[in-house]
């Protein structure tokens, strides 16, 4: 066993050696020149298009065990003031630009309107939704 560790240890050092600053720099050039345009293209997806009814984005309704989910905020606000009248549930989306979860705590009344259930009480800002949700794609 103490053989085998110094043989591999011997051939670190022997690795070590050979490779040279410059081999370091077309390897790092390598990466850079295959990551790069990638990741661009994904950005650049996502940039193209601000409607997630074509990209997958996380949107749920949490409701004491009986979560729902839902493909687009449009879906989400049709549910909240059809399904949930005289309920308070909350509503978990991700947000830009790297996907963590914002959580808004509702109540909705008798006539299907959906307010904030903490705070000034305000209706809630669908649209503010929208423009924070992060997706995406499949």
């Amino acid at each position: 066993m103490l053989q085998a560790k110094s043989n591999m240890c011997q051939g670190i050092k022997q690795l070590k050696q050979e490779l040279t600053r410059d081999d370091v720099g077309q390897l790092n050039a390598q990466h850079s020149a295959i990551s790069e345009p990638l990741l661009g293209k994904e950005f650049e997806r996502q940039e193209q298009s601000s409607d997630c009814d074509t990209y997958n984005a996380y949107i749920k309704i949490k409701d004491f065990g009986r979560d729902k989910e839902f493909r687009s905020v449009d879906e989400l606000q049709s549910a909240l003031s059809s399904l949930y009248k005289g309920r308070h549930v909350s509503i978990i989306y991700s947000t830009k630009p790297y996907g963590l979860l914002a959580t808004v705590f509702v109540s909705v009344d008798g006539a299907g309107e959906v307010y904030e259930t903490y705070g000034d009480q305000s209706p809630v800002d669908f649209s503010a939704i929208k423009d924070e949700l992060f997706c995406k794609t499949r």
